[in-house]
């Protein structure tokens, strides 16, 4: 369940429910008065490597509406080194009784390198005209890509796919971070999702 402000579309929230395992991003917050629209389960919170640091180091959990959060299961991704570890092993000790996943650096560079490639090919089909240079992928990206390796079906909710909003987050942000512009290309991933869509790799569900 990515953030995008496309969940405001429709009641999205009783569908998302009813899946195996509802993964969310970044310690986005929940809103009481949008549960009909981003549901209220979540089973592993992905994270990156600023909300890595509020969550193992600050103890910041994010307005979710999940009752019991010693439940949820984190899994963070950011480069390999001393730095990493100790992220990983302070989050552990926060947070007694969940449990804390890293994704390793092989997989996050397989990830890349597979993303980059479906990059080269769209541009060579002539759909790269609002790609822009990019530094990492989204937390988005990185569960949407891991997740399709390990589960059945992957169905995302939340992502910015086929509509550009005028809102950037359903949860009231107006406008994208700027570290979040300068590193990241949503224009090329929007395009990935829904080639791998139409490839039945995964399932776009909201716009």
């Amino acid at each position: 369940v990515g953030n995008a402000a496309g969940l405001l579309a429709a009641e999205y929230g009783e569908y998302i429910n009813r899946h195996e395992a509802v993964v969310r991003f970044n310690l986005a917050p929940v809103p009481g008065n949008l549960t009909a629209h981003a549901g209220t389960r979540t089973t592993f919170m992905v994270l990156g490597h600023k909300p890595s640091v509020e969550l193992c180091c600050d103890g910041e959990t994010g307005a979710t509406t999940q009752k019991d959060l010693r439940r949820v299961e984190y899994v963070l991704w950011h480069p390999p080194g001393e730095v990493s570890g100790e992220i990983t092993a302070a989050c552990g000790r926060r947070n007694l009784g969940n449990r804390v996943h890293q994704i390793s650096w092989e997989n996050l560079e397989r990830g890349a390198a597979a993303m980059g490639a479906v990059r080269a090919d769209l541009q060579r089909l002539g759909h790269g005209a609002r790609f822009k240079s990019w530094l990492q992928l989204t937390s988005g990206a990185h569960a949407a890509l891991l997740f399709s390796q390990m589960c059945d079906s992957v169905s995302l909710y939340g992502f910015t796919t086929f509509v550009e909003h005028s809102q950037d987050q359903f949860w009231g942000r107006r406008v994208k971070l700027k570290s979040g512009t300068l590193a990241h290309d949503w224009a090329m991933e929007s395009r990935v999702w829904r080639l791998l869509h139409l490839a039945k790799a995964i399932n776009i569900c909201s716009a």
